[in-house]
């Protein structure tokens, strides 16, 4: 493991080996890089190419905050070797309920910008997640649609039940499947 460092990052890299044949050898390293406050801004992974002898992109994660320190964005990229170019697979975006750090809603977007998933959140008077509802996004209708959906119980501020449902298509009806 490295540990280097900046006036606005810190970064760690780890390494990573794999035995083939009864031979350890250099297979892949992990890159994070985070903020002054401790908030993660980049996780990547390069390969490593044993004709060149050097590691090369693989596949990366940007993660973004705003003002309060809170995650925004995470853009997910794979490498692009034939164009030499970070081709965005999926971004992720989060918004809050106020200056809380509980999440409103979390909306998941294709390499296209298309929006893919809808994920919303309830909270109690104490800010204990009630409901965390997963919409589907149907393209043809422009509208999302629900696909799962988890309920929590609390007695104070202690979980005390988790109820996850799935949406059945065919009966239009919300099936719990685990507590």
């Amino acid at each position: 493991i490295t540990v280097s460092s900046t006036s606005t990052y810190k970064q760690h890299t780890s390494r990573y080996f794999a035995k083939v044949g009864g031979v350890w050898n250099t297979a892949s390293e992990y890159i994070t890089r985070t903020n002054l406050n401790g908030g993660t801004t980049l996780e990547q992974t390069n390969t490593y190419d044993a004709s060149s002898s050097s590691y090369v992109n693989s596949n990366k994660s940007v993660y973004d905050y705003d003002a309060n320190n809170r995650f925004i964005k995470r853009t997910f990229s794979n490498w692009d070797a034939a164009n030499s170019v970070w081709k965005v697979s999926f971004t992720q975006k989060t918004t809050y309920l106020g200056n809380t750090n509980n999440k409103d809603s979390v909306i998941n977007y294709d390499a296209n910008g298309a929006p893919t998933s809808l994920n919303v959140f309830t909270y109690n008077g104490q800010n204990l997640e009630l409901t965390s509802t997963i919409y589907s996004y149907d393209a043809a209708t422009s509208t999302y649609k629900i696909s799962s959906k988890v309920e929590n119980t609390y007695t104070g501020s202690d979980l005390t039940l988790a109820e996850r449902h799935i949406f059945d298509v065919a009966t239009n009806a919300l099936y719990m499947y685990s507590t």
